[in-house]
């Protein structure tokens, strides 16, 4: 469906890491650390991360943003 949508209208999603408890976003300041300073839970899904001997980094929670300067600009 996003890709069917970005095709469309041109908007493409922008999926950001995020803690599992939903303190803080892994982006900025915090975009290479490997745990939240807030509550300690990590930013990798641990079993994915040790079943590839680290090679492979999957965030444990993302969110998705839509920039609001391509919406304006399709709406107008």
């Amino acid at each position: 469906v996003e890709k069917l949508t970005a095709a469309y209208t041109g908007i493409e999603a922008i999926g950001h890491d995020m803690c599992p408890k939903s303190c803080l976003a892994f982006t900025g300041p915090f975009e290479d650390m490997d745990a939240c300073p807030m509550c300690g839970m990590l930013h990798w899904k641990e079993k994915i991360l040790q079943g590839m001997c680290g090679h492979t980094k999957v965030a444990a929670q993302k969110f998705i943003t839509i920039p609001i300067g391509p919406q304006l600009q399709v709406v107008y």
